[in-house]
């Protein structure tokens, strides 16, 4: 039941977090900032939020990374590298990660940060 209750409030998150803000332009020379709110959010108001960093530190929601946190060197610093989703700064669900020109490259399963098969 436990479960069950857990996935039901996991698809009500993701759902709420279905905005377009995958498409909004990145301001220009930052790369991976994330928003950081020290005091504690409705959840309401984080579920929309972008790169968001809760007040103990841990990444929470949806996150969109850049090459400048590819282990790749040569990849572009303001490319699309990866993006999904953050739970107590564990992957969660399916992430997408996308080559250097911007194409997907893969899908990856995660659950608790661990990649599943």
């Amino acid at each position: 039941m436990h479960k069950l209750s857990f996935c039901f409030y996991f698809i009500l998150f993701l759902s709420s977090c279905a905005t377009d803000v995958a498409n909004a332009p990145l301001a220009e020379g930052i790369a991976e900032k994330p928003l950081t709110k020290m005091e504690k959010q409705p959840e309401e108001e984080t579920s929309s939020l972008l790169n968001y960093v809760d007040g103990k530190g841990l990444r929470q929601g949806k996150w969109i990374l850049y090459g400048i946190s590819c282990t790749d060197s040569t990849f572009p610093l303001n490319e699309k590298w990866r993006e999904g989703i953050y739970f107590d700064s564990k992957e969660e669900g399916v992430w997408l990660e996308y080559n250097r020109n911007g194409d997907l490259k893969r899908k990856i399963n995660y659950r608790s940060g661990k990649e599943i098969r």
